[in-house]
């Protein structure tokens, strides 16, 4: 058995680096309000120096996981081919299979633009629910073509269009439907920097109440060789 020495960080990314390891699994680690704030507890730090994807493994009563809520951006103009997009998509579906969950692909969206300047402004009675009603169906056309782009339909899956800022709609609907797991994409920033700007991954990891899966650039777990439980 490996071992590191060290802080709990420094030990696991250690032992991490020397097996290649492509996933780090660990439970939660906090270390209270501040810690967290600043970014400097273990979890924290994992996923903000981590090479490989980090699973915070948070307690739940069920033995397996029911259900999945895995993030995209499935409107950005490269969504089809991002690499982020896609390692989010193999891995919930992968995991989606495995434990038979139910799987929920969310985008966060907003009216941009001229369409947010019409939709603020004064409008006749219906207009606004006819225009958001329209860009929900474009919203989850968007996921549904990225879906068939990458995966070519073969997974079951539950698109979830949902209008505002990510970190705030994201951990609503994860709250709503009692979310077992989280995959989210998105490499924390320093310490000092995360505690000074609004960072999304940072919000979602300290705010949801279920486990968390941050991917990375490392091969998906369907076909990853090696599996570092910390």
């Amino acid at each position: 058995m490996l071992s590191g020495t060290g802080p709990p960080a420094d030990s696991i990314l250690s032992v991490a680096r020397q097996i290649r390891a492509d996933l780090i699994l660990t439970p939660e680690q906090n270390k209270g309000f501040y810690a967290q704030f600043l970014g400097l507890d273990t979890s924290a730090q994992l996923l903000r120096r981590a090479e490989c994807p980090v699973w915070i493994m948070r307690p739940q009563k069920a033995e397996t996981y029911w259900r999945i809520v895995a993030a995209v951006n499935a409107g950005k103009p490269d969504a089809l081919d991002c690499p982020a997009n896609r390692r989010i998509l193999e891995i919930g579906s992968s995991l989606s299979i495995l434990e038979r969950a139910e799987l929920h692909l969310v985008y966060a969206w907003d009216f941009e633009g001229r369409e947010r300047d019409t939709v603020t402004s004064e409008l006749p009675r219906g207009k606004y629910e006819e225009l958001s009603a329209r860009a929900h169906l474009e919203n989850r056309e968007h996921i549904v073509n990225l879906v068939g782009h990458v995966l070519d339909d073969f997974v079951d899956y539950t698109a979830v269009p949902v209008r505002g800022t990510p970190r705030t709609v994201i951990v609503d609907y994860v709250k709503q439907q009692n979310a077992d797991l989280l995959i989210i994409d998105g490499r924390i920033e320093g310490a000092i920097k995360s505690a000074l700007i609004d960072n999304t991954a940072t919000h979602l990891l300290q705010h949801s109440a279920c486990s968390v899966l941050c991917t990375r650039s490392a091969p998906a777990l369907v076909s990853a060789g090696v599996l570092d439980a910390a």
